[in-house]
Protein backbone atom coordinates (compact mmCIF):
# COMPACT_ATOMS: atom_id res chain seq x y z
CA UNK A 1 0.00 0.00 0.00
CA UNK A 2 1.14 3.55 -0.81
CA UNK A 3 3.18 5.24 2.41
CA UNK A 4 1.80 8.50 1.34
CA UNK A 5 -2.01 6.63 1.60
CA UNK A 6 -0.79 5.95 5.29
CA UNK A 7 0.67 8.96 6.56
CA UNK A 8 -2.46 11.15 5.39
CA UNK A 9 -4.40 8.25 6.99
CA UNK A 10 -2.73 8.78 10.42
CA UNK A 11 -3.04 12.79 10.23
CA UNK A 12 -6.83 12.53 9.33
CA UNK A 13 -7.43 9.80 12.44
CA UNK A 14 -5.68 12.60 14.23
CA UNK A 15 -8.29 15.32 14.06
CA UNK A 16 -12.01 15.89 14.79
CA UNK A 17 -12.79 12.64 11.97
CA UNK A 18 -15.81 10.77 12.02
CA UNK A 19 -15.21 7.59 10.02
CA UNK A 20 -18.19 5.90 7.82
CA UNK A 21 -18.01 2.77 6.43
CA UNK A 22 -20.84 2.28 3.46
CA UNK A 23 -21.47 -0.64 1.17
CA UNK A 24 -23.84 -3.75 0.52
CA UNK A 25 -22.13 -6.70 1.97
CA UNK A 26 -24.49 -9.07 0.12
CA UNK A 27 -22.88 -8.07 -2.70
CA UNK A 28 -18.73 -9.08 -2.77
CA UNK A 29 -16.22 -5.90 -2.73
CA UNK A 30 -19.21 -3.93 -2.39
CA UNK A 31 -18.95 -4.40 1.21
CA UNK A 32 -16.08 -3.41 2.12
CA UNK A 33 -16.67 -0.08 3.68
CA UNK A 34 -19.38 -2.03 5.58
CA UNK A 35 -16.84 -4.65 6.99
CA UNK A 36 -14.36 -2.20 7.71
CA UNK A 37 -16.38 -0.27 9.88
CA UNK A 38 -17.92 -3.15 11.82
CA UNK A 39 -14.00 -4.28 12.56
CA UNK A 40 -12.94 -0.91 13.24
CA UNK A 41 -15.73 0.13 15.86
CA UNK A 42 -14.94 0.46 19.29
CA UNK A 43 -11.22 -0.09 18.45
CA UNK A 44 -9.96 2.98 17.45
CA UNK A 45 -10.78 6.56 18.89
CA UNK A 46 -12.88 7.76 16.34
CA UNK A 47 -16.21 7.55 16.12
CA UNK A 48 -17.44 4.78 13.59
CA UNK A 49 -20.49 4.39 11.90
CA UNK A 50 -21.42 1.77 9.23
CA UNK A 51 -24.19 3.34 7.09
CA UNK A 52 -24.93 0.21 5.28
CA UNK A 53 -25.95 0.79 1.88
CA UNK A 54 -28.08 4.06 2.79
CA UNK A 55 -25.80 6.54 3.97
CA UNK A 56 -28.40 8.90 3.40
CA UNK A 57 -29.98 7.48 6.44
CA UNK A 58 -27.21 8.98 8.68
CA UNK A 59 -27.12 12.92 7.35
CA UNK A 60 -28.54 13.57 11.10
CA UNK A 61 -26.56 11.70 12.94
CA UNK A 62 -23.55 13.35 10.96
CA UNK A 63 -24.84 16.64 11.68
CA UNK A 64 -25.50 16.00 14.95
CA UNK A 65 -21.58 14.83 15.55
CA UNK A 66 -20.53 17.61 13.79
CA UNK A 67 -17.43 16.89 12.74
CA UNK A 68 -14.20 18.46 11.46
CA UNK A 69 -13.38 15.88 9.03
CA UNK A 70 -15.76 12.86 7.57
CA UNK A 71 -14.00 10.24 6.00
CA UNK A 72 -15.73 7.85 4.08
CA UNK A 73 -14.41 4.17 3.39
CA UNK A 74 -16.10 2.63 0.44
CA UNK A 75 -15.11 0.97 -3.42
CA UNK A 76 -15.04 3.04 -6.68
CA UNK A 77 -14.03 2.24 -10.13
CA UNK A 78 -11.22 4.50 -10.32
CA UNK A 79 -9.74 2.32 -13.17
CA UNK A 80 -7.24 1.08 -10.84
CA UNK A 81 -5.95 -2.71 -10.18
CA UNK A 82 -8.58 -4.47 -7.85
CA UNK A 83 -7.23 -4.06 -4.49
CA UNK A 84 -5.69 -0.79 -4.99
CA UNK A 85 -6.54 1.54 -2.46
CA UNK A 86 -6.81 5.41 -3.24
CA UNK A 87 -7.73 8.45 -1.51
CA UNK A 88 -10.41 11.30 -2.94
CA UNK A 89 -10.92 14.59 -1.26
CA UNK A 90 -14.21 16.73 -1.65
CA UNK A 91 -13.28 18.46 -4.83
CA UNK A 92 -12.63 15.07 -6.65
CA UNK A 93 -15.47 12.98 -4.93
CA UNK A 94 -18.29 13.75 -7.60
CA UNK A 95 -16.05 12.91 -10.85
CA UNK A 96 -15.65 9.40 -9.42
CA UNK A 97 -17.52 6.73 -11.19
CA UNK A 98 -19.07 4.97 -8.23
CA UNK A 99 -20.27 1.12 -9.50
CA UNK A 100 -21.72 -0.04 -6.49
CA UNK A 101 -25.81 -0.59 -5.37
CA UNK A 102 -26.04 3.07 -3.64
CA UNK A 103 -24.54 5.56 -6.19
CA UNK A 104 -27.25 7.61 -6.05
CA UNK A 105 -27.22 7.47 -2.11
CA UNK A 106 -23.20 8.93 -2.10
CA UNK A 107 -24.14 11.63 -4.69
CA UNK A 108 -27.15 12.90 -2.36
CA UNK A 109 -24.94 12.65 0.64
CA UNK A 110 -21.78 14.52 -1.07
CA UNK A 111 -24.38 17.25 -2.50
CA UNK A 112 -25.98 17.35 0.71
CA UNK A 113 -22.68 17.84 2.83
CA UNK A 114 -20.99 20.22 0.31
CA UNK A 115 -24.17 22.83 0.78
CA UNK A 116 -24.64 22.16 4.18
CA UNK A 117 -21.43 22.16 6.00
CA UNK A 118 -19.16 23.96 3.78
CA UNK A 119 -16.27 23.65 6.18
CA UNK A 120 -16.53 19.90 6.40
CA UNK A 121 -13.49 18.15 4.61
CA UNK A 122 -14.57 15.33 3.43
CA UNK A 123 -12.09 12.49 1.90
CA UNK A 124 -13.32 8.83 0.43
CA UNK A 125 -10.85 6.41 1.33
CA UNK A 126 -11.60 4.34 -2.05
CA UNK A 127 -11.07 0.75 -2.86
CA UNK A 128 -11.50 -0.76 -6.25
CA UNK A 129 -13.62 -3.60 -6.22
CA UNK A 130 -13.00 -6.85 -8.81
CA UNK A 131 -16.22 -8.58 -8.23
CA UNK A 132 -19.42 -7.57 -7.02
CA UNK A 133 -21.89 -10.56 -7.70
CA UNK A 134 -24.20 -10.97 -5.17
CA UNK A 135 -23.37 -13.85 -2.42
CA UNK A 136 -20.20 -13.05 -3.17
CA UNK A 137 -17.60 -12.46 -0.04
CA UNK A 138 -14.69 -10.21 -0.35
CA UNK A 139 -12.21 -11.01 -3.66
CA UNK A 140 -8.64 -11.80 -2.38
CA UNK A 141 -7.05 -8.35 -3.35
CA UNK A 142 -9.95 -6.76 -1.70
CA UNK A 143 -9.51 -9.02 1.62
CA UNK A 144 -5.78 -8.23 1.44
CA UNK A 145 -6.29 -4.54 1.21
CA UNK A 146 -9.11 -5.36 3.99
CA UNK A 147 -6.41 -6.80 6.21
CA UNK A 148 -3.63 -3.68 5.86
CA UNK A 149 -5.79 -1.13 6.24
CA UNK A 150 -7.24 -2.57 9.25
CA UNK A 151 -3.86 -2.74 10.91
CA UNK A 152 -3.46 0.89 9.97
CA UNK A 153 -6.44 2.31 11.34
CA UNK A 154 -6.07 0.38 14.53
CA UNK A 155 -1.74 1.78 14.55
CA UNK A 156 -3.02 5.17 13.54
CA UNK A 157 -6.41 5.63 15.08
CA UNK A 158 -5.59 4.29 18.87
Amino acid sequence: MHSGIIKELEVLLKKDCLVLGVGNTLRGDDGFGSLLAEELKGKISNEVINTGSAPENYLGKIAKINPATLLIIDTADFSGKPGEIKLFRKEELLKINFISTHNISLELLFNFLKENSADLDIVLLAAQPESMHLGASLSEPLQKAFNILKEEFMQAGS
